[in-house]
């Protein structure tokens, strides 16, 4: 049975749930990290209201079913190519082999781009990773990092046995 997914805009007086919800969420790995500086377990609602005020941004409940299951934060480009993609997210999300991360600059909070399984082959145990990530950030280690994380997740959690990446002729490596 599928859920009815939908986002519901948040406001001013949502932002005490946003946080709890956050702190909920990534509590558990701050247990077994102990990433003080860069867990968002750890950040003080004062965060959360800085990211609200910015006229780009706008804070959805991800709802199921009515219920409020998820958060995400949209910084609109004003280019329409925002909204499409996380209308692409929400139908996504109604299946339930689908993975998508935004990846968050650590220093500032903001979101510099995303990685997601394109493809999952569950009858070879074989997941295809794709990414992006802004060009203002490449050779930091940033990619890496994310990378590790999701292969970790997809072997222990997912169960993959193999895991690839695929690029396109246009595209250099963010890494190096």
């Amino acid at each position: 049975m599928n859920s009815q997914v939908e986002l519901l805009k948040a406001n001013f007086e949502d932002l005490q749930t946003i946080w709890k919800m956050q702190v909920e969420a990534f509590s558990e790995l701050y247990e077994k990290y102990h990433d003080t500086e860069t867990s968002p377990a750890t950040e003080k609602i004062d965060k959360i209201i800085w990211r609200f005020n910015q006229p780009e941004t706008t804070y959805y409940f991800i709802t199921a079913d009515g219920e409020k299951v998820g958060v995400i934060r949209v910084i609109d480009c004003k280019d329409g190519v925002t909204r499409g993609y996380i209308q692409y997210c929400i139908d996504c999300y109604e299946n339930a082999d689908c993975y998508n991360w935004v990846i968050e600059y650590k220093e500032n909070g903001q979101p510099i781009g995303s990685i997601s399984v394109v493809r999952l082959e569950e009858e070879i145990d074989c997941a295809e990773i794709g990414y992006c990530l802004s060009e203002k950030y490449w050779g930091k280690g940033i990619m890496p990092e994310a990378f590790g994380s999701v292969i970790g997740f997809l072997f222990r959690e997912v169960g993959v046995n193999r895991i690839q990446a695929t690029t396109t002729p246009t595209t250099r490596n963010p890494a190096g």
